[in-house]
């Protein structure tokens, strides 16, 4: 069932069902991708939810008003805008990456509808199956999430966690040397509205936040800290890093300036949330994870489980030494998966051009993948959820012109005759159409800065940092090779 969406704010809560629950996404930016991505979420959503639970799309300002109608026309109930959410750059790994806004999914948080309980986070890049139960999950006590196995390999007592089962608070405790933690998984987040957790979250790692404190250690584990004379195994370690910080930006000077890579072993930054804090690659789960915990102590959360946010990566790489990640490697994605979700900066719309254009068919991508990740996924998770998601794209096409009069390829100028042989994916906002090459450019290098970040950090994360290096080398011949969309040849 398909939910009427042409109402007005005010009449929003009576959209609601009567247990107060509903689904929300967050949605920024102008990037015709994205706005794929959505429109399958909502399609799946109407298929597989049961009807009853609408998805509420909070956009931000410059998200064009062609590509909202086109949600409202999905059926999706789309509020008035709210501006970007921005965390402070130094509290991030890459601070011009492509999480550096992430943080804006937490407005969620403050969501003010009379009626609203529970509110479900959804990131655009899920699938959602047959499997799916929404109403067994809203039945949950928020906070519930996936609890990822990062940074838990040695917290002590640590195990498997069933569908449902309290997470225990200690595994959530910040290790005070380190300033790495525990977090939950933001993709499928169930969580009630607390508008003051959200201030309490933007006090403490907001971009205007001016009073941190700064330290690292360098390879013989001693600290620097800065304002003594720093660590003293070298002069020249002293000298650069003391320099490094003296501009604002001190972790990019560590990345790029020539420091010597191997001599920096951690970067902190103190306090937050009372807490050291680890530069970070997923902000809002970082900062939703700990600032539960500092601000509403005593929280249970729950254990959403792998089914219900089933990272899409091959077993051997996916925390092959955690008995967190047991449930991912035992389950089948295509019987057992509610949601599908395709972490990473590389989307399944990444084929969708070609597929649209016959350029491409699902078997030919299909055999590409699986010969591509043959090593790292012998079960073939990659190939499989991406043909799922193209086959979902498919229909999701097929109905919007059926349905809600809605050509989506001609809104995104994927219709029109000019179309080059090898486009990126088109951005079509209300007056200008692009390529997302330059933007993918940039991630290449923020994926390539992030996995030696986790070679590194290797022996914390639990993942295979050379295997990973070797696969985005691979992805990137491979692209050059075939010219897939968006990358440069």
């Amino acid at each position: 069932m398909e939910l009427d969406c042409d109402v007005e704010p005010s009449e929003l809560p009576q959209c609601l069902p009567e247990d107060g629950c509903c689904c929300c996404l967050v949605y920024y930016g102008w990037r015709a991708e994205y706005l794929l991505l959505s429109l399958v979420l909502a399609r799946r959503l109407a298929l597989f939810g049961g009807g009853r639970y609408p998805l509420l799309v909070l956009p931000t300002p410059d998200v064009p008003e062609s590509f909202l109608a086109a949600l409202r026309r999905a059926g999706c109930l789309v509020l008035p805008a709210e501006e970007y959410l921005r965390i402070h750059p130094d509290l991030l790994q890459s601070p011009n990456g492509r999480h550096h806004l992430v943080l804006t999914k937490l407005r969620a948080l403050a969501l003010q509808l009379s009626g609203l309980r529970k509110v479900l986070i959804v990131d655009a890049d899920l699938l959602p199956t047959a499997v799916l139960d929404l109403q067994s999950l809203f039945a949950l006590r928020p906070p519930a999430a996936l609890l990822m196995p990062a940074f838990l390999q040695d917290t002590p007592g640590v195990r498997a966690l069933r569908p449902g089962e309290e997470v225990p608070d200690e595994w959530l405790a910040v290790d005070p040397w380190t300033g790495a933690s525990g977090r939950f998984n933001a993709g499928v987040c169930l969580l009630e509205p607390d508008p003051d957790l959200l201030e309490h979250i933007l006090h403490e790692v907001g971009h205007e936040r001016t009073d941190f404190s700064y330290e690292a250690t360098c390879g013989c584990e001693q600290a620097y800290d800065y304002g003594s004379d720093g660590c003293r195994c070298s002069d020249d370690w002293a000298q650069r890093t003391a320099t490094a910080h003296d501009d604002w930006s001190w972790q990019d000077n560590w990345n790029h300036s020539g420091l010597d890579a191997g001599k920096i072993r951690h970067r902190y930054v103190d306090t937050v949330f009372g807490n050291r804090w680890r530069l970070t690659w997923t902000p809002e789960e970082d900062a939703l994870t700990r600032g539960m915990r500092s601000f509403r102590p005593g929280t249970v959360w729950t254990h959403l489980g792998a089914s219900l946010n089933f990272e899409i990566e091959g077993d051997v790489e996916y925390f092959p030494s955690s008995p967190l990640a047991a449930e991912h490697a035992a389950l089948d994605p295509a019987k057992e998966v509610a949601m599908l979700h395709f972490v990473g900066s590389q989307k399944p719309s990444w084929y969708a051009w070609h597929l649209a254009h016959g350029a491409w068919s699902i078997e030919g991508i299909e055999a590409e993948l699986r010969q591509q990740y043959a090593t790292e996924d012998p079960r073939g998770i990659i190939a499989f959820a991406t043909v799922e998601w193209l086959k979902a794209f498919q229909e999701m096409i097929s109905h919007a012109r059926a349905h809600w009069h809605l050509d989506v390829l001609e809104l995104i100028g994927w219709g029109a005759p000019s179309i080059p042989e090898s486009p990126g994916i088109m951005l079509h906002g209300d007056t200008t159409s692009t390529t997302l090459q330059s933007n993918n450019d940039e991630g290449e290098g923020d994926r390539l800065e992030e996995l030696e970040s986790r070679k590194r950090l290797s022996e914390q994360s639990g993942r295979g940092a050379t295997k990973a290096s070797k696969r985005f080398l691979r992805q990137k011949q491979h692209s050059q090779v075939l010219q897939l969309p968006g990358l440069s040849t």
